[in-house]
């Protein structure tokens, strides 16, 4: 009996240090990523958080989404939800939109416009080069595990930590 005990202890140890080593490397691609000023994807998928109101009730701030990087830009049609790169004021921003006008030829340039759910007005045509990824879906349950991280889990180990150090005392 202790022979399986020990057996399964190793065995979880082993999952634990795996799972440890698949996200430190995940971390470290997405800064490495950030760093180099591109957006980390993984075989062609990003994973991206909604950070403004825009496109209520469709997409709700914080909610997570998965988008597949644009290989074409004939893959896009009207009704797709798109992440692009801002300009203006916006520079350096990403904005996820929905389409609204297809990706056209436009004095030489492919262009393509889009607009927030919530805004009243379309937003002025942008190049398709600038567009990232095409949205695949949402993801409730990445939001659900961020929300839960974040927001329990580690105030939780925080607390346990100072009265962990409180009853040492």
């Amino acid at each position: 009996m202790k022979n399986a005990i020990k057996a399964a202890k190793k065995i979880v140890d082993v999952l634990c240090w795996i799972v440890i080593v698949i996200l430190t490397a995940t971390i470290v691609m997405s800064v490495v990523a950030r760093i180099n000023g591109t957006n980390p994807t993984f075989f062609g998928y990003s994973v991206f958080r909604v950070s403004s109101g825009s496109m209520e009730p469709e997409l709700l701030v914080g909610d997570v989404i998965l988008g597949k990087t644009v290989d074409r830009y004939g893959e896009i049609k009207p009704g797709d939800i798109v992440t692009y790169q801002g300009s203006g004021n916006m520079a350096g921003e990403l904005i996820t939109h929905k389409v609204i006008v297809a990706p056209h030829d436009e004095n030489g340039k492919i262009m393509l416009q889009t607009q927030g759910v919530a805004n009243p007005a379309p937003d002025e045509p942008i190049e398709a080069d600038r567009v990232e990824t095409i949205m695949v879906r949402k993801l409730p349950l990445l939001n659900d595990f961020y929300n839960f991280f974040f927001f329990v889990f580690c105030p939780g180990c925080s607390l346990f930590y100072r009265l962990c150090n409180a009853s040492a005392r």
